[in-house]
């Protein structure tokens, strides 16, 4: 397991709880958290799949039929719960057209249907689960076919998907960059791909690699997260076809790179995030991931109905300390006992 990876998942995902955070005066408090956090986790899902399951599906005993089992026991029994908390909070707003709409929701298809109402529909961060339940479904022939490539066939590989993925950048209209560049799966099956060709990267290259001191292990840490600081500065000034996703492809195959190499001995940055307080909070970032919007505007109206006008600073901080202590109970109290149940059953 990678821990520094591990502990990274907290942060990015408390970057998309920032980008769904809704101040005062309407702005949302940081922009570039979303399309940031969601490049990291699906090339992360890339790389971690490669490093755990890519060995077993080589196998000649590997079963497709357990192997998907098991992985949507892992995100369907919160992505349901979620969902259907989701459809009795709004039940007011609810018409027959609008349930008809969810059903890709509980089949975990939304994402591949290009109308907002459907993809953003019931809890909205499921859209993600509905590309990655793709991803699960097709690593195994991915990997299977990438593991013979060699370093040249790898190469026009990666050129000939950047020229496709050039291609829709010039020709699609502004109205389906969202739903393609953004949420269609056959898209973000790139994201994918980079995680796990970074993957064979790091294979080849942890044999000859040569950690150095502890203070210039520090110091190319502290650039990384300096590129990846000055890359979400810049975010506004990209344009919005690039920055939904290709925008913060070279800075997370790099920092997902770096840490995977430094895990054995690193600078202080890999021994911060070697801490156990980092690895319990990564513990808990899928339920916090799933669970932050909808509790924000829970308690959002809490306040509302309250007439309790709190300002911003400290909202952030009380609505951030309940997300996180909410998400322990689920994950600890109900995500981690069902899919081990399931599992067990499966």
């Amino acid at each position: 397991m990678f821990k520094s990876l591990q502990s990274l998942r907290f942060f990015f995902a408390l970057m998309i709880f920032c980008h769904h955070f809704v101040l005062n005066d309407g702005r949302f408090l940081f922009d570039a958290g979303g399309d940031c956090g969601v490049a990291f986790f699906m090339i992360l899902g890339g790389f971690v799949m490669a490093h755990g399951v890519g060995p077993q599906v080589c196998r000649p005993d590997f079963s497709y039929k357990t192997y998907l089992t098991r992985r949507l026991a892992r995100i369907y029994p919160l992505h349901l719960s979620c969902l259907l908390f989701s459809i009795v909070w709004n039940h007011s707003n609810f018409s027959l057209v609008s349930l008809v709409k969810l059903l890709p929701d509980f089949l975990l298809l939304q994402s591949w249907f290009p109308e907002k109402d459907v993809f953003f529909g019931g809890n909205a961060l499921s859209w993600y689960l509905s590309v990655l339940l793709f991803f699960y479904a097709v690593f195994p022939f991915m990997w299977r076919f990438l593991v013979p490539l060699h370093a040249g066939r790898v190469f026009r590989l990666v050129i000939g998907c950047l020229l496709v993925y050039l291609s829709l950048l010039l020709l699609l209209p502004s109205s389906l960059w969202l739903p393609i560049l953004y949420v269609s799966p056959l898209v973000r099956i790139l994201d994918f791909l980079w995680g796990m060709l970074l993957y064979r990267a790091y294979e080849s290259l942890r044999c000859r690699f040569r950690c150095h001191s502890f203070f210039l292990n520090s110091i190319l840490e502290f650039s990384v997260l300096f590129i990846l600081i000055m890359s979400l500065c810049l975010y506004d000034k990209v344009p919005a076809c690039i920055a939904l996703a290709c925008y913060f492809w070279p800075i997370m195959l790099l920092l997902v790179l770096l840490f995977a190499l430094f895990e054995d001995g690193g600078g202080c940055v890999s021994w911060l995030l070697h801490r156990p307080i980092f690895q319990k909070l990564s513990a808990v970032s899928f339920s916090f991931y799933m669970i932050h919007l909808l509790l924000l505007r829970v308690l959002d109206y809490v306040c509302f109905r309250m007439d309790v006008a709190l300002s911003d600073p400290l909202r952030i901080v009380l609505f951030f300390c309940i997300t996180l202590s909410v998400s322990y109970a689920v994950h600890y109290w109900y995500e981690l006992p069902i899919s081990s149940w399931l599992k067990r059953h499966s």
